[in-house]
């Protein structure tokens, strides 16, 4: 008589082995998978200090919420804060009410402490683009220069962009005089700045506040 039980047994067995090396590929390509996409964001986030940077470009974008304003309300008062804000209704570059859709430019300016005491002073310059939706509306800032006022002759001029200040971090090829920790600084308040002045804009947007 031929023993059936042994053979089923067997191929059983074997099934079972199979399945168990499958399941373990499938966590390893997990764990690579997991492994490539933080490799793949700590080179976009080289700087440390989360810089919206992707494709080459720097740029601040964020949805607000704001319950109970319409889509008309929202849109005028975008214009407002930006006329309010910048002091000069030239401030306002496009205006498209059937999307509601406000594009300006903004000048914001901070202080850097790039070594030794030695304080400069940066303007920030950048288009700001407002799209309004019933009960929403996202902020968009982008095309961000950056230049200081030179308190000597014997100082550099420093006249770049986030983008050259982050290639100069990622050890891109970047024409900027400053080094990779100033750079930081720069970046950081940078980022600070553009926070300050999105919340200015929901100051206005959702509760009608001075700006």
């Amino acid at each position: 008589m031929f023993d059936c039980v042994k053979p089923f047994q067997t191929g059983r067995f074997q099934l079972e082995i199979n399945l168990s090396i499958l399941k373990i590929m499938k966590k390893l390509c997990l764990i690579l998978l997991v492994l490539f996409s933080k490799a793949a964001f700590a080179q976009k986030d080289t700087t440390g200090l989360h810089i919206p940077y992707a494709n080459g470009s720097v740029v601040y974008e964020k949805v607000f919420s704001t319950p109970g304003k319409s889509q008309a309300d929202l849109y005028k008062s975008a214009q407002q804060w930006l006329i309010g804000r910048y002091k000069t209704e030239t401030a306002i570059e496009l205006t498209d009410t059937l999307n509601g859709k406000v594009l300006g430019k903004g000048r914001e300016g901070f202080n850097i402490d790039l070594a030794l005491g030695n304080a400069v002073s940066f303007k920030g310059l950048f288009t700001i683009q407002i799209d309004c939706k019933d009960n929403k509306y996202r902020c968009r800032i982008y095309s961000m220069n950056l230049c200081h006022d030179k308190t000597n002759s014997n100082d550099d001029e420093i006249n770049t962009s986030p983008e050259e200040m982050v290639n100069l971090l990622l050890g891109k090829n970047a024409s900027v005089p400053i080094t990779k920790g100033q750079a930081k600084k720069v970046l950081a308040s940078l980022d600070a700045t553009v926070d300050n002045t999105m919340m200015s804009l929901y100051k206005t947007m959702a509760d009608n506040k001075d700006f």
